[in-house]
Parts: C-alpha cells; structure tokens; sequence
C-alpha cells in the first residue's frame, strides 16, 4: 500500500510552560537527568485556555529541556495509554495516533515510522522528550520562547487521508461473511491502544477490531484508522454495502472535521458493527449522530 502524506499544515496553539532538556537513559529505566534545573507550576495552554498546570518540567544547562509528554497530548485532546510490559506511550482518540517507546529513536505516526532526534525518556514515571523530538513526532514545529515562557505547539491538521488506493481485491469477500463473522465479538470490552485480539487479550479499540475482522478473511489492514482509509475504493454514504468500511471525524478534536478519528463496519439496513466505549463491541444504529459524523465509506 503507498503510503499518503497524513501531515501537512498545522495552525499553532501554545503551552505555557519550559523548555526540556536531553539526557542519556537506559531502555526500561528511569532516566539519570544532570546538570538541570526543576521549573514547576508550569501551566499548558490551548488556544488561550489553561488545559493543564502545575506541571514539572526540567531544563538542561544548555537551554534545551525534557517535556513531559501526557499533558502535551492532552492539550492536544489526545487520550494516552502507557504499556508497562512494552514501556511504550499511545496517544489517540479512539485509537492509537502516536506510539514512543523509552529508549527508542524510531517512534510511529499512525503506521509510518517516524525518526527522532532524541529517544523518550522516563522522569518519574512519565514519558519525556525534547522539544525537536515532539516537533519530529508532530511533523511541525515546536517552538520555546524564553521571554514569555511558554512552548508552541501546533494544532493537528492532517490531508489527503482517505485518498489511497490498494491492490486488494473483493472478489473473493462477502460483506454478509465479515458481518456474520464480526458478530461474533459482540460486547467483546474496548480498550484504547490495547494489543492484537487474543486468547490472552480479549478486547478491541476500533481499528484493532476491524482489523481483526478483515484479517479472517486474507486482508491486511494497517493499524489505525487513519491509515486504514487510506486503502480500498472511496465510496459514498448513499452506495454503502455490507463489509465497507466506515470512516467518521470526531468533533472538536482536530482543526479540521474531516480528519478521521473512527472507524467501523456497514453491516447493512442503517447499522454500524464497531465499538469505541462501554460496552464494547456494538451492533449500532447509522442514525443521524453517525451520519452528521460520516466522512466516507472504503471497499475493500
């Protein structure tokens, strides 16, 4: 599958607070953070209302400081999951968007690898990075001013997702076997950034379900949903079949309502085979909450 370009303009927002610092760490441990000073009380801002405060920061002696990670996604309206066993932070909505592991310069942006130019650390418990890191992982510019005191950050916008195409074929798909077969795990639990359905895992987030579901049938969906529309045939809301993919926005999250943020399963007669929340894996209705939400439909 070619990959789209997911990240393209952004319009910034600010967070009040500090610059961050670099240092070594080992994988797995706390970090050994030296030669900085403690900055606390520092407030995150998002276009002009305070999202967090009372944040703890550190600077190093060179101007260059360690930003704490789950209050910067939070200001971002990003949910966040820590994996103690894979020491890795998730941050999406009703999927994992970002995913950084400690000690690691390769973090991802939805399924696409992304370089950084220092590895997350932990301080206390909480994930880290600099600010060219978070920039790197952001694709746009965050920005320290040691006048005013705050960081900049940008207010995610994304383009061109759902434009993809694939090779794979529906020839041999019957949309009523994917419903048939994806009731299976109904009320299975939801669990944000949760692990490959398993013996030993039995909950979904939304693209971690339809991937599941479609990988029963031979095809190989990516991980999340905003790279999961970028594959198949875009169709409309009025041509939808059974076993079309649905894509719907999320508002307020983005700066934009046609960023994907969900996705689910058309399973024919005005409903929707997905899950986001308790109680899991629904059979639900494609009523006029989901169609004010719809962005498209994909074929596989």
């Amino acid at each position: 599958m070619g990959t789209t370009r997911l990240f393209a303009r952004f319009t910034p927002l600010v967070v009040a607070g500090v610059l961050l610092a670099s240092c070594g760490n080992t994988p797995g441990n706390e970090a050994r953070v030296q030669q900085t000073s403690t900055i606390e009380n520092v407030q995150i801002v998002s276009q002009g209302n305070v999202a967090a405060k009372d944040i703890t920061v550190r600077v190093h002696n060179n101007g260059q400081a360690l930003i704490p990670l789950d209050p910067v996604m939070k200001a971002l309206d990003l949910r966040s999951h820590w994996d103690e066993e894979q020491k890795m932070g998730e941050f999406g909505f009703t999927d994992p968007l970002y995913r950084v592991r400690v000690g690691d310069s390769q973090a991802l942006s939805g399924d696409r690898t992304v370089p950084l130019p220092s590895p997350p650390v932990l301080i206390n418990g909480k994930l880290h990075l600099t600010e060219p890191s978070i920039s790197s992982l952001l694709n746009a510019p965050v920005t320290w001013n040691a006048t005013t005191r705050t960081v900049e950050l940008p207010r995610l916008t994304f383009e061109n997702a759902g434009d993809g195409a694939t090779t794979q074929s529906r020839a041999n798909l019957s949309g009523t076997a994917v419903i048939q077969y994806g009731k299976k795990f109904l009320g299975v639990p939801y669990k944000f950034g949760t692990d490959g359905y398993s013996s030993r895992n039995r909950t979904f987030d939304c693209s971690s379900f339809t991937q599941h579901v479609y990988k029963n049938f031979g095809v190989n969906l990516p991980r999340s949903s905003r790279s999961q529309s970028d594959v198949g045939r875009r169709v409309s809301m009025n041509n939808l079949q059974p076993g079309d993919l649905m894509f719907f926005y999320t508002p307020g999250r983005y700066s934009s309502n046609r960023i994907v943020g969900h996705v689910g399963i058309y399973a024919g007669n005005n409903k929707i085979l997905h899950t986001y929340g308790s109680p899991g894996v629904i059979m639900g209705d494609f009523n006029a909450h989901w169609k004010g939400r719809f962005l498209f439909g994909k074929r596989l």
